[in-house]
């Protein structure tokens, strides 16, 4: 009689392949805590932050009152500890940010389990996790992840609180918004209360409160109380040291820098009196942003606002109060920074899609899809073929070892969902095909790009820049 019990490494190898989660939590180690440190830092944003962190580090002015900052501290607080912890090297300035999207795709995970099943949870993770602009900012540590984290708490409690209407919600989200503020500025503070808002007043005629008005205004009053008290952490040392010009600056970085654009470029301050970047240019980036989910954006969003498979349920109401707010806010900006502007609308959107792609919703659009990620592979494809016919005049060449490779795999997975797109898995399969072209460019990357080099102007707390 055959033993039953005896360890099969077959049975166990199928079995780990129709987890999701597992390779979910496996290709993301691999390649932000294995390869990823490995990989020179290219954005030079992050040497701005860098050397904001060492400053701290090297000063012990936590605040950098000394200096006037508009740039919120909480994030060159995480970098610093992270560099304490590790020392001045990649894995000690990727850690840090990376811990942070770990973070956010479990709060994306558990908001929808609990809201939808374990299975929407999964595919709506997991479409975050791949989706191009989500990876490529996992991989620039600078403040939009730790962003889109506090953001993603905040945006949680707002719906919990209108669901439960309990005070810890509300109180919680003073809290979220406050910790935002001191991450990444406005944004992330006053996006879920405009949201809430904007939901209010979808649904102000069947709405009931259990708590009277008062009790609710005198709730918003403690809210309100808990994020000032957050916020004068960082503004209070600030003032204090520069009067009414920290003032002016910081309405000039979080207000009018949003719909003026002012810059400092390339050594000189630039001042546009309107738009860089033509708004309708959002809707490109993010087509580009969310691949290889892009097909998904439009099937998905009309299905929900037609509410012919969610039986209006209040949570898909308010995705799509704020995928369409973000979206316009982010339209009427102009900057040309606009593509990072767009990463708070992916959370919304990844749950939008991935409930999309678990329900039987898509059963009338899969003809639409499979075409629409056709065309998307053809044009990848035909980019593949062409970018080593270019010339090039500024050295870009150095990239092809580390592009071509990732453009092959990537252009494979759109054309498998393409044929798959007909299958209620077929979803499964573009994430491992996109996990293993990133972990292809991750790969390139480390292997064929320069070493890493912090320049001095950034890293250097003594030089002109950071006093």
């Amino acid at each position: 009689m055959p033993n039953t019990n005896k360890f099969s490494a077959k049975i166990l190898f199928m079995r780990l392949f129709k987890r999701l989660d597992f390779w979910l939590i496996a290709g993301f180690i691999l390649a932000f805590f294995f390869i990823l440190p490995f990989v020179p830092v290219i954005d030079g944003d992050t040497f701005y932050y860098l050397g904001k962190a060492r400053r701290i580090l090297a000063t012990g002015d936590l605040f950098n009152s000394q200096t006037l900052t508009t740039k919120p501290v909480l994030g060159m607080w995480f970098m610093a500890l992270s560099l304490k912890i590790c020392g001045l090297n990649l894995f000690g300035v990727y850690l840090w940010h990376t811990l942070f999207a770990a973070g956010s795709l479990w709060l994306l995970y558990r908001f929808t389990s609990r809201h939808f099943d374990r299975q929407t949870a999964l595919c709506s993770s997991a479409i975050l996790l791949t989706s191009l602009m989500f990876f490529y900012q996992t991989a620039s540590p600078m403040l939009d992840i730790p962003m889109l984290f506090f953001l993603l708490l905040g945006q949680i409690l707002v719906l919990e609180y209108l669901q439960t209407e309990q005070p810890r919600h509300l109180y919680g989200l003073g809290l979220a918004a406050g910790l935002g503020f001191l991450t990444k500025g406005l944004l992330p503070a006053a996006l879920p209360f405009l949201t809430a808002g904007v939901y209010l007043a979808a649904t102000w005629r069947q709405r009931v409160w259990r708590a009277g008005l008062g009790r609710q205004f005198g709730r918003l009053a403690v809210t309100g109380i808990i994020f000032l008290a957050i916020c004068s952490v960082w503004l209070i040392p600030q003032f204090q040291n520069h009067g009414a010009k920290f003032g002016a600056a910081l309405y000039s970085e979080n207000i009018e820098r949003f719909f003026h654009p002012i810059d400092e470029t390339g050594g000189y301050r630039e001042v546009s009196s309107g738009v860089q970047v033509d708004p309708h240019l959002n809707i490109l980036y993010l087509w580009l942003g969310f691949l290889p989910w892009s097909p998904l954006i439009i099937p998905a969003v009309h299905a929900a606002y037609k509410n012919k498979y969610f039986g209006r349920r209040p949570e898909i109401l308010f995705m799509l109060c704020w995928f369409f707010l973000a979206l316009f806010l982010t339209s009427v900006s102009g900057h040309y920074k606009g593509p990072r502007y767009l990463l708070p609308l992916f959370p919304p959107l990844s749950i939008l899609c991935g409930a999309f792609l678990t329900s039987s919703a898509g059963n009338k659009y899969t003809r639409l899809i499979s075409l629409s990620f056709f065309w998307t592979g053809f044009v990848f494809a035909g980019l593949a073929l062409s970018l080593p016919f270019i010339k090039y005049t500024h050295g870009e060449e150095v990239y092809l070892p580390v592009v071509l490779p990732f453009l092959i795999c990537f252009t494979i997975c759109l054309f498998s969902l393409a044929g798959l797109s007909r299958k209620n898995s077929g979803w499964q399969f573009t994430v491992y095909g996109a996990l293993i072209s990133y972990i292809i460019l991750f790969t390139g990357a480390a292997a064929f790009l320069p070493g890493v080099h912090f320049p001095e102007r950034y890293a250097a707390p003594q030089t002109r820049i950071l006093k």
